[in-house]
């Protein structure tokens, strides 16, 4: 039983990371794109100002847009991913200790409930 319990927090343990890396990878694209607009609105849009320059600039644009439109699908799959599939369940943004722990007990639950249902669908 003590090694089933100490998988059972392993794996509650590496759920959790898997957590905090999608956080993380969601704060990272927002600052990005936010940093990237800003530099695009005030640096770039006062730029173009020929003819070419207006077909680059059109160049540019579709690009930020096709960049960051691949990078928001791959934040979606990695939110359902980490989730899985309970995107809509609102998580706390909060890394303290004892949201650590409360996600831990959290995790360790569902492990413990899935193999009781696996030992009773076997009986």
């Amino acid at each position: 039983m003590k090694n089933l319990q100490k998988t059972v927090y392993e794996r509650a343990q590496q759920r959790l990371d898997e957590l905090k890396m999608f956080y993380i990878h969601f704060s990272v694209f927002v600052l990005v794109s936010l940093l990237s607009f800003l530099i695009w609105f005030f640096i770039l849009k006062d730029f173009f100002t020929t003819t070419e320059g207006a077909q680059l600039e059109n160049w540019i644009n579709a690009n930020f847009l096709v960049c960051f439109g691949i990078w928001a699908l791959i934040l979606v799959y990695h939110a359902i991913k980490v989730h899985r599939g309970y995107v809509f369940k609102l998580p706390t943004f909060s890394f303290f200790k004892k949201w650590e722990e409360r996600k831990i007990n959290e995790y360790i639950q569902d492990e413990e409930a899935y193999s009781e249902s696996l030992k009773n669908d076997k009986s």
